[in-house]
C-alpha cells in the first residue's frame, strides 16, 4: 500500500486512518514545506523530511495495532495506520 500525502502551508493531506493487512508492504511518500522528522510509532521508523522533496520509507506491516505517525518535533499527529 502507498500513503502518499504533502504539508504545505501547515495544511496536511491525509486522511485520518489507512488500514494496512498484516505482512503488506507499506510505503509512505511526503512532500513538505518545512524541515520535520516523520515517526512511525510503534516501528519506531523515522523519515527526514526535506523542504521541497519527495521523500519515502518502506517497510513491512509485521506489528498489529493502530499506529500513530507524526511530525516529531512539532508533536503533530499526521494520520494513524491500522494493521491487522
Amino acid at each position: 500500500m502507498v500513503i502518499a500525502f504533502s504539508i504545505q502551508f501547515g495544511q496536511v493531506t491525509a486522511e485520518r486512518r489507512y488500514a494496512a493487512n498484516l505482512g503488506d508492504k507499506v510505503t509512505i511518500l511526503a512532500i513538505s514545506d518545512v524541515a520535520e522528522e516523520l515517526h512511525v510509532h510503534g516501528y519506531d521508523l523515522f523519515l527526514e523530511l526535506i523542504p521541497g522533496e519527495e521523500v519515502d520509507l518502506e517497510f513491512i506491516a509485521d506489528l498489529p495495532g493502530v499506529w500513530e505517525v507524526e511530525l516529531e518535533g512539532a508533536h503533530r499527529l499526521l494520520f494513524e495506520l491500522a494493521v491487522s
